[in-house]
């Protein structure tokens, strides 16, 4: 099987509809602000100073405040980089490490296989292999092994090059990049929550999962208000969504963000909205805001 069958392609289209399974509203996927580029003969990714950055291949539309394109998020040092190059809320990554020369980073990868995926049969090959049909990232001589800290196949490319020539440069964003490519990225991730706390709500139309209410997150913020989760992927979250309800004003809850992982429990992306959105029986996302609301605010849930 040739290694672009291994990975879906992505849309911006697929990437609102997460939103719009768990919310039931079309909502930015993340705050992002592109600053600078595209990268080019004035502008080198090696002529940057240390720190985080984050760089995705193409701009979105001016009224839309999102990563957009395939994007790197990276730490650099020198010319040293570590980071993720990943497609936002699809959950295909590869961790790159190496030196930078100009905008082409070079070094080595290691693509963590998705659940139930069998491995490509020309991870192996000696000459460059695009990764995906964007040809950005090129890849060869894969070794597919299973000792990673997590359980599960992944494969350890001995060659890879990244070309980052006409990205644009974002804000960093919230989620840092990996410090090596063999432990987990430090991430803002949520705490999981107990099996005996989470109450069922309903089903999301997106993932067709159940979605649960953490009851363990229930906590007072103020005058008969309270702050809370919900949860899609149970043992395995997909995505979870902070809420603040008042209960003097049960028509509408606050959404204040969501947060998406990919298929080894990494956060991938934080969605930061805080906006009023209806908690009503008009349709299935908004009752399932509903239920949320008046269970919390029943007598049931007071001595939480």
């Amino acid at each position: 099987m040739p290694l672009l069958q291994l990975n879906h392609s992505f849309s911006l289209t697929s990437a609102a509809l997460i939103g719009a399974g768990v919310l039931g509203v079309l909502l930015p996927v993340q705050a992002a602000e592109v600053i600078a580029g595209p990268t080019g003969q004035p502008f080198k990714v090696a002529s940057l100073p240390d720190g985080n950055y984050r760089f995705c291949s193409d701009r979105p539309p001016s009224d839309i405040d999102r990563v957009s394109g395939v994007c790197f998020r990276f730490r650099k040092v020198d010319d040293q980089i570590t980071g993720d190059y990943y497609y936002p809320y699809e959950g295909s990554s590869v961790c790159l490490t190496g030196r930078v020369n100009g905008n082409t980073v070079s070094g080595q990868g290691l693509e963590r296989i998705v659940e139930n995926a069998s491995p490509p049969q020309e991870v192996e090959k000696g000459q460059f292999t695009n990764w995906r049909q964007e040809g950005y990232l090129q890849v060869r001589r894969g070794i597919v092994f299973d000792q990673l800290p997590r359980e599960g196949e992944a494969i350890r490319y001995r060659s890879a090059l990244l070309n980052l020539n006409d990205f644009y440069q974002y804000n960093a964003g919230t989620v840092l990049p990996p410090t090596d490519c063999f432990s987990p990225a430090t991430r803002s991730a949520g705490s999981r929550p107990e099996p005996d706390n989470l109450r069922e709500l309903g089903m999301s139309e997106f993932y067709d999962r159940p979605v649960y209410l953490d009851e363990g997150s229930i906590t007072p913020v103020g005058d008969n208000a309270y702050r809370y989760r919900t949860i899609i992927g149970v043992p395995n979250r997909l995505s979870e969504t902070e809420y603040r309800v008042d209960c003097d004003r049960l028509e509408t809850v606050q959404v204040l963000r969501s947060r998406y992982y990919d298929s080894d429990g990494d956060l991938q992306e934080v969605e930061v909205v805080n906006d009023a959105v209806p908690a009503n029986q008009d349709n299935p996302p908004s009752t399932r805001r509903y239920n949320a609301s008046q269970y919390i605010c029943s007598t049931d849930a007071q001595g939480i």
